[in-house]
């Protein structure tokens, strides 16, 4: 068997076994997902030394905590255990809308109405907190149209197969940012008065964007968002679906920017937006993925 059929038959068995663990949460009953997020806790204690070792990092750079201290361990704890219970909650609600209680809604669909009514669509950013997943969800049901949002491929096929079926179950077209043609679909989408969403506290690929102050710390973002509201003169909101227990979700949303803003600064744009995205996260700390390596400490 050559490299190519070995690889060929690593994918076929790692899409079979994702496709399975992922049946086994879908049909998992309500009562019993709090369980099972449990044991996938546990499970994956014994895999995560990496992500804790980035949390504690991380977290004693920007928020004091002591890398060996209780304090630090227990955060690691809250930040890990909301990653498994908020993401077998969304999955499970992309096959059932009705699992999950949103408080926020009426609120946001307003502002969402009020910002779309100038047709020059609506840029909506917001970060990895939370679940950006219902986040997308809602910001399509509150539109009544389909919601397009960027998003990295991952580095396996199999995920970002699995994703892109998940995101359309959630009425969410996928963006995928390695496409030529990205930024005149951008365009082309607000140009059409809909909406697109940027998760947008990623480190950026390729060419750097703006620099802007970001959990005290000078960090680059992606110009994207700053670039299109420019372009478009779209209005900015910023939107978070923030987890408060099981299957109970809250919008909080704010508006940014208005329409024909005529604003043209894009660092200062940038700034705005990650200064939202800083605000919610000291709000819910333990709901951002600390175990990501946003900075190079």
């Amino acid at each position: 068997m050559n490299v190519s059929q070995t690889s060929k038959s690593t994918r076929i068995v790692l899409d079979a076994t994702l496709r399975l663990l992922l049946f086994g949460i879908r049909i998992t009953p309500k009562p019993l997902t709090g369980a099972l997020c449990a044991l996938l806790y546990r499970i994956s204690s014994l895999f995560n030394r990496k992500d804790r070792s980035k949390i504690a990092r991380n977290i004693d750079r920007i928020l004091d905590i002591p890398v060996d201290s209780d304090a630090s361990r227990n955060f690691q704890k809250r930040v890990l255990k909301h990653q498994i219970d908020s993401s077998v909650e969304s999955f499970k609600s992309g096959f059932n809308h009705q699992l999950i209680h949103i408080d926020g809604f009426e609120e946001f669909q307003g502002k969402v109405k009020n910002n779309l009514a100038d047709g020059r669509g609506l840029i909506v950013i917001t970060g990895h907190l939370g679940s950006w997943e219902l986040a997308a969800y809602f910001s399509a049901l509150a539109s009544g149209e389909r919601f397009n949002a960027l998003a990295k491929p991952s580095k396996l096929d199999v995920a970002t197969r699995l994703l892109d079926e998940y995101r359309q179950r959630m009425n969410t077209k996928t963006l995928w940012t390695h496409q030529r043609s990205l930024l005149k679909t951008m365009v082309k989408t607000l140009n059409n008065g809909e909406a697109l969403g940027f998760v947008m506290d990623q480190r950026p690929d390729g060419r750097k964007g703006p620099t802007a102050q970001f959990m005290g710390q000078p960090t680059t973002f992606a110009v994207g968002p700053a670039w299109t509201a420019a372009r478009c003169n779209s209005p900015i909101m910023g939107l978070f679906c923030i987890r408060q227990g099981p299957w109970r979700y809250r919008l909080i949303s704010t508006d940014l920017l208005p329409a024909n803003h005529g604003e043209t600064d894009t660092e200062a744009m940038t700034q705005l937006m990650a200064s939202e995205i800083e605000r919610v996260i000291r709000l819910y700390p333990h709901q951002w993925v600390w175990n990501y390596n946003r900075w190079n400490f």
